[in-house]
């Protein structure tokens, strides 16, 4: 998404495009990164990016070296912010719900529903969430731990948020 100065100019036009393949390019040759969002808004290129094992402030400060050198070559002088994607924002991208399978996620769907499950699978099209419920035993007084199993389309997903466990060792 490119937003900012004079976004009709040819100019600009012709310089946001050599931003966003050097943006494109610098993060792609990270095999454990991948681009989350890049907006570019008044001389400062925003950056947001996530990783299969995380993000370092390390892999921020290089992936930003990088895009100064090249930006640097071509004559753009722009500010740029390199940022991790954070843990309470939704996800957005497939690799982003594929690096969370076993974790905890509240999904709002499209219907306005509300489902909180473990991912425990998920493919090109679709997720799988499984939860446990306590439900009235069929015969006798009492309930039994039963579990649930959904696929939901990611077309079907308005926001899905992973869930932060704060128990530790419990």
């Amino acid at each position: 998404m490119v937003r900012g100065r004079g976004t009709k100019s040819p100019f600009f036009m012709e310089e946001s495009k050599i931003i966003e393949n050097t943006v494109k390019g610098t993060i792609n040759s990270n095999c454990d990164l991948f681009l989350i969002d890049f907006k570019i808004e008044n001389e400062k290129i925003n950056v947001t990016i996530d990783g299969d094992r995380g993000v370092s402030i390390k892999d921020c400060a290089g992936i930003s070296r990088e895009i100064e050198f090249i930006l640097s070559k071509n004559n753009l002088n722009f500010a740029i912010n390199v940022s991790s994607f954070g843990t309470s924002s939704p996800l957005v991208n497939l690799r982003q719900f594929k690096k969370n399978i076993g974790r905890e996620l509240d999904i709002f769907t499209k219907n306005n529903d509300k489902i909180v499950g473990k991912l425990i699978s998920l493919n090109k099209d679709s997720i799988i969430l499984e939860w446990s419920e306590r439900v009235p035993k069929i015969v006798g007084k009492g309930k039994r731990t039963v579990k649930f199993y959904k696929e939901l389309d990611i077309k079907d997903i308005k926001k899905a948020i992973v869930k932060i466990n704060y128990s530790y060792g419990k």
